[in-house]
């Protein structure tokens, strides 16, 4: 459950003069977060935003050592401190418990698993007598639909801190072997839902055996997902994401209004447009929300994000703008067949049950192009990656990496992955001006560290 220290410090941010007034940092942060990251994910409050979440809230009083909401708490509050000081730990009261980062006055603390529903990734106790503004769930989403400059500042740091927390791989625990595809399987599905995770690879992890022995787990029942006091092994996507707290699945026999399948940035914009409308509508994901997109590092080709975004914000803002009006995301879950009728149409899903829809969006985009190479299969997940993500990149921190394509996708991955990797090398069939956006080109022409290894067909 340890951070790589590589390239890291420790980091304090003051929102105000007052030294009592901090947000301390208290582990190693990877390199490539900056203070304006540090910023954005700790943002001082104003006068004027604590009276909003006072409207929305409970003033209440926190005692030394009185655990706020614990790892695993299918819905903890969010707090904002008035006074007194809030830490946030991984694994409470554990054998591997750290602390990530403490709170003083004038913040908020809370997670980004607060704005969807999921279960706590991690636990957040009062370290000294206190005075908090208590959030619930139901309220804080309350105050997103009406409050929309605070809205934006806390959806960016939340957004920012589900990052860090990424990065120092904490949530959940995936053990396993780098050659079985199920392992594999399960570190795409976390990786592609920008789910906090560590892995140990029963190959290579010197204390892997160790570790196996204590769970009375034998390498062969392998891979086995530890979240908390629970241990799954092998779950499938969907076992994993209920045990997590996703949305739930349909209900067998919904008629619904208007049908989604497919959760990528058209599926979402449908879901909004409908349940704008008043109609009831249900989105359906076989992977993860944002689709494709929202595997992207940078996108800034956007309609109405100049300054650009990454596409987990993208995924972000538009799943919670489809809940703000009423709108269901159902994933993982994928729809296998189609029937189309009168008055209602019906779709077969994976786990058997049968939707109802009068309108159906069908919104399933495409499938990563894999290389026609033998034994390509075998690395998948371990050496060979379908998106360029921090997971991915700080994977391979010290290491020089390829990236094959030449269309958006992969001038926006070449771009990340060098400011993270040693070296990058772009490979592409033809001159990337007649496949990828200008800006894309500029930004890789640049850039010291990507070299282009083209070759005209």
């Amino acid at each position: 459950m340890s951070s790589d220290s590589k390239g890291a410090r420790a980091a304090a941010v003051t929102p105000v003069s007052s030294p009592e007034r901090t947000t301390t940092v208290l582990v190693d942060l990877p390199g490539w977060i900056t203070a304006d990251d540090l910023a954005v994910a700790f943002p001082p409050l104003g006068g004027e935003q604590i009276e909003a979440f006072r409207r929305f809230g409970e003033e209440r009083s926190a005692a030394v050592g009185e655990v706020l909401y614990r790892r695993q708490d299918s819905h903890p509050a969010l707090y904002v401190i008035l006074e007194g000081r809030v830490r946030v730990s991984d694994d409470l009261g554990g054998a591997h418990e750290r602390g990530i980062v403490e709170y003083g006055p004038g913040v908020f603390v809370g997670e980004y698993n607060q704005l969807t529903g999921q279960a706590a990734y991690l636990s957040a106790v009062a370290v000294t007598p206190g005075r908090l503004i208590e959030v619930q769930q139901a309220r804080l989403r309350e105050l997103m639909a009406g409050e929309e400059t605070l809205s934006e500042l806390i959806l960016r740091a939340l957004l920012r801190r589900r990052a860090f927390m990424i990065s120092l791989r904490t949530g959940v625990s995936i053990i396993g072997s780098s050659y079985s595809a199920d392992a594999r399987r399960l570190l795409e599905f976390t990786a592609r839902n920008q789910i906090p995770r560590s892995w140990i690879d029963v190959e290579h992890d010197p204390g892997a055996d160790a570790m196996l022995r204590d769970l009375s787990v034998a390498p062969d029942q392998t891979p086995v997902v530890i979240w908390g006091a629970r241990m799954l092994k092998n779950p499938a996507n969907a076992e994993l994401a209920q045990v997590l707290g996703f949305a739930p699945a349909p209900a067998p026999a919904q008629v619904v209004d208007l049908l989604v399948v497919g959760a990528g940035p058209a599926g979402l914009a449908a879901s909004v447009y409908g349940a704008s409308e008043g109609l009831s509508a249900l989105t359906v994901e076989s992977a993860a929300v944002g689709g494709q997109a929202g595997t992207s590092t940078r996108i800034e080709n956007y309609l109405g994000f100049p300054a650009g975004l990454s596409g987990a914000d993208l995924a972000a803002r538009a799943a919670l703008q489809a809940a703000k009006f009423g709108a269901q995301i159902a994933a993982p879950i994928q729809a296998t067949g189609f029937q189309p009728g009168t008055d209602v149409h019906l779709v077969q899903l994976s786990d058997g049950t049968q939707l109802g829809a009068r309108a159906v969006v069908i919104a399933t985009g495409a499938r990563y192009r894999r290389l026609d190479l033998d034994g390509l299969a075998d690395l998948e997940g371990t050496g060979v990656y379908y998106a360029a993500t921090p997971e991915e990149a700080s994977r391979h921190a010290g290491d020089a990496v390829a990236v094959v394509g030449g269309g958006n996708s992969a001038g926006q991955a070449a771009v990340f992955l060098a400011g993270r990797t040693r070296r990058v090398y772009l490979l592409a069939r033809r001159d990337l001006a007649a496949t990828m956006s200008r800006y894309l080109t500029d930004q890789i022409a640049r850039h010291p560290n990507i070299e282009i290894l083209a070759r005209r067909s």
